[in-house]
């Protein structure tokens, strides 16, 4: 799992932004690595507690005010919008909330219904998703595009009763659809990096 942060003032086709694997640590990064000069972030993760939430902390470099939340916290906000949306899609026999992740790698992330409908406010950071996957990319100009996607091969998205599933296209309406198969697996992250460069 990670946490994203992007940046939405921008024009809605473009919006960008990083993700970050939630484990201990800081990490120095700039939203949009695309052309230099832009402003600098730090990004906390403290260790985690009992229950496995952990504390999140976004600052600027050399003070200002700081903004301070948690894992479980963000994971309830993000249970909280996909009920909100109400896209549910049944994957083998299972319900699902499907919520679309933003940025320029963007994701489709699936949760199970039964989890989202009976969360407390004390299982934030156990609100995770089933199945995800990564549905966008940036192209060699810089700009966002649709992952690649033909028939009976796509974004993988995961399994459901012993079945693989992943993501295709579907151009004429404009949206993704589960179709059973395996689907061709998430390319390798990149490491995090510090000194103002990127993190994914």
């Amino acid at each position: 799992n990670e946490v994203g942060i992007f940046d939405i003032t921008d024009r809605p086709e473009d919006v960008f932004g990083q993700r970050f694997p939630i484990k201990a640590g800081e990490t120095s990064f700039v939203l949009d690595d695309r052309t230099p000069g832009h402003k600098k972030y730090e990004l906390k993760f403290g260790p985690p507690d009992e229950s496995g939430n952990r504390e999140v902390t976004l600052a600027r470099p050399g003070g200002g005010v700081a903004l301070t939340t948690s894992v479980g916290a963000l994971f309830l906000t993000r249970a909280d919008q996909a009920e909100k949306m109400g896209n549910i899609i049944s994957v083998n026999g299972q319900e699902f909330y499907a919520l679309p992740q933003g940025g320029a790698k963007s994701a489709m992330a699936l949760f199970p219904k039964a989890l989202i409908d009976g969360r407390s406010l004390a299982d934030g950071a156990n609100l995770k998703p089933q199945l995800y996957s990564e549905i966008g990319m940036r192209g060699d100009n810089g700009e966002n595009r649709n992952a690649e996607s033909g028939d009976n091969n796509g974004p993988m998205l995961g399994s459901v009763g012993g079945k693989d599933y992943h993501l295709e296209f579907n151009k004429t309406l404009g949206v993704w659809e589960v179709k059973e198969g395996a689907g061709y697996p998430p390319p390798v992250p990149v490491q995090e990096a510090s000194g103002g460069d990127a993190a994914n």
